[in-house]
């Protein structure tokens, strides 16, 4: 597909098929999902599985990599599978909001996708800080 995907786990457990590498992940757990990765999501708990699956266009994500004036596209490229555990204030928010998104009319669509946007960067800046944290090495 020609898109950037950020799904999170808001209930369940799932075994994540990305690339031929599977792991697994649990509520509050979030990955990226790039363009060109191959990748398949399989339900690991008895429980039912819901996630929010947050995506953006391909000159978006790179409008996002060029704002950094670094060359962070090629270490997340570089980069295994990238997920990042969401602490519960964020979690409950993005439930929150989205659920809202979905179920009133109080927002034009507009609104409604710049919500999106803000909630798609949040959950990617915890990706990049993250990947950034991990090629981080102490003297």
């Amino acid at each position: 597909h020609q898109y950037w995907e950020i799904p999170f786990i808001v209930k369940g457990c799932i075994d994540n098929h990305i690339n031929g590498k599977s792991t697994i992940m649990r509520k509050n757990q979030a990955y990226l999902v790039q363009p060109d990765d191959n990748h398949a999501v399989i339900s690991a708990s008895p429980e039912p599985v819901i996630i929010l699956n947050f995506m953006a266009k391909i000159e978006y994500i790179d409008n996002l990599f060029s704002s950094y004036g670094t060359d962070i596209a090629a270490q997340i490229n570089d980069a295994p599978t990238l997920l990042v555990d969401v602490d519960d204030a964020l979690a409950n928010r993005i439930v929150s909001e989205t659920l809202q998104l979905q179920t009133t009319s109080l927002f034009t669509i507009e609104e409604k996708i710049i919500r999106c946007k803000i909630l798609f960067n949040e959950l990617f800046i915890q990706l990049l800080q993250q990947q950034m944290l991990s090629n981080f090495k102490h003297p």
